[in-house]
């Protein structure tokens, strides 16, 4: 029974029902309690569709890995992240994972639609996470994104141990951090998401780096292990510096360095397609070496083993292809463009001759092609990548051109409709219909840049007539 003399005021029926109400309100809070409770995984948080709120809002800043456990990515992922996590709680910071199998809300609610996604959150708002997915990497982006562009370093000690915890780091030594210089550097730490910057006005780490402030070291652990600071203390001048330096000479393509390969300011690569653990490529991979000293902060030099089987079928190269070369330029907002190496000398002199030819402004890409149709019997024309500016281009037509994927379901869903579309406009000779495979045909031109299927363009009669996107139903 219900004790009334805690509830004066009450009958006893009241009492009842106050007691009843207040027992419901604490049971509600205590399961609120143990459903937001966090745990842990190998340092790593563990997040679901209960708490998944809580955390990103109780944490200033937190790193979210939206995984599933039959993924292969996540799986090699697994033990990089958990040494990661392990290091960045000395920093009192945190990162996290969620099953997204499991608790669908919070990855539909965050746009998840492939494994692994890494999203950022400060303050609860979500960015992309745009660093590589190795332990240093991982550590390196997360200290950059939740701090300060670069951290004082107030010692010379300091600044080794700063040093010594990343695979790069650039220190800058200046005599005020009001200085001019100082302010530049500061921008230059801010615009790199990838690489750690540390800042001193002491002396002794002037001393210990044996420069004269205003400078700039990149510290690393590969290659030649330091670079130093020569140009004119601009931001664009210092970020240009660390870009050319921040990663190695010659890089392995893999899962793991894909994003620094493809998500750094340098947009342009030198691919070598060889059996890069055969020691007979031994002299092939030093004269690679060599040339890449050459195109130093103006293209990365790549090696594709292998075990890179999709990277050589999307080249269309294969094991009796080796050795093989291609530099690969990709533009912010444009297309692809590739420009093969079409010779059997793979000597120094002949790379570094090929890659000059390409800076010089003096090669054409190399352009995928089906063959020409030997007849052209079905109302939509059948346009390949060699015939394009013949007709696409033809002044004295109006053509209207689907880029298109075999397996694409939406091209599927338009063919018969396209297909009426040509016919009505068949006995019209100024009018054309067409159609590209777009996976076996490329085309080099300023206003096409096919990023999905299907696209539609309209290349109207007339001389600089332009191109006109369709954006109808």
């Amino acid at each position: 029974a219900v004790n009334s003399h805690f509830f004066p005021l009450f009958s006893q029926s009241q009492a009842m029902a106050r007691f009843h109400h207040i027992a419901l309100i604490a049971l509600v809070a205590f399961a609120a309690v143990a459903s937001a409770k966090i745990t842990e995984e190998e340092d790593v948080l563990v997040l679901t569709d209960d708490n998944f709120e809580e955390a990103i809002n109780t944490y200033d800043t937190l790193l979210v890995e939206f995984y599933a456990p039959w993924c292969g990515h996540c799986k090699r992922l697994a033990p990089e992240y958990a040494k990661a996590a392990k290091a960045l709680k000395k920093d009192d910071l945190h990162i996290a994972k969620l099953d997204a199998t499991a608790n669908p809300d919070a990855a539909q609610e965050h746009g998840v639609q492939g494994y692994p996604t890494l999203k950022f959150f400060r303050a609860g708002k979500p960015s992309e996470y745009t660093g590589g997915r190795t332990e240093s990497d991982i550590i390196s982006w997360v200290r950059k994104k939740s701090g300060p562009a670069a951290r004082t370093l107030a010692t010379a000690d300091d600044a080794k141990a700063f040093a010594e915890g990343a695979d790069v780091a650039v220190i800058g030594v200046f005599d005020s951090e009001d200085s001019d210089e100082a302010k530049q550097f500061m921008r230059a730490a801010a615009q790199n998401d990838d690489v750690v910057f540390g800042i001193s006005t002491d002396s002794s780490v002037a001393t210990e780096y044996d420069v004269k402030a205003p400078a700039v070291v990149l510290i690393k652990n590969f290659d030649e292990g330091r670079n130093d600071f020569d140009g004119a203390f601009t931001d664009s001048e210092i970020a240009e510096f660390v870009s050319a330096n921040q990663l190695p000479l010659v890089i392995p393509f893999s899962q793991e360095n894909a994003p620094k390969i493809f998500g750094g300011a340098i947009k342009t690569h030198f691919l070598l397609f060889a059996d890069v653990e055969d020691d007979a490529s031994e002299s092939l991979l030093e004269s690679f070496r060599d040339v890449a000293k050459t195109i130093k902060g103006k293209m990365l030099a790549v090696t594709v083993g292998l075990d890179s089987e999709r990277v050589m079928g999307y080249f269309g190269i294969t094991e009796d292809d080796l050795p093989s070369a291609v530099i690969v330029n990709m533009p912010e907002g444009g297309s692809m463009k590739k420009f093969m190496y079409n010779k059997d000398d793979f000597e120094t002199a002949s790379m570094t001759a090929f890659t000059n030819e390409y800076l010089d402004g003096k090669l054409k890409p190399f352009l995928k092609s089906d063959p020409v149709p030997e007849s052209q019997d079905e109302p939509v024309y059948v346009l390949v990548g060699t015939e394009f500016e013949k007709v696409a281009l033809d002044e004295s037509k109006d053509v209207l051109l689907e880029f298109y994927a075999p397996w694409c379901g939406h091209c599927k869903n338009l063919a018969p409709i396209y297909e009426e579309l040509a016919t009505r406009f068949e006995n019209i000779d100024s009018v054309v219909i067409a159609k590209m495979d777009a996976t076996a045909n490329e085309i080099d031109h300023p206003d096409v840049d096919v990023r999905g299927f299907p696209t539609i363009k309209f290349f109207p009669a007339g001389k600089d007539a332009g191109v006109i996107d369709y954006d109808g139903g």
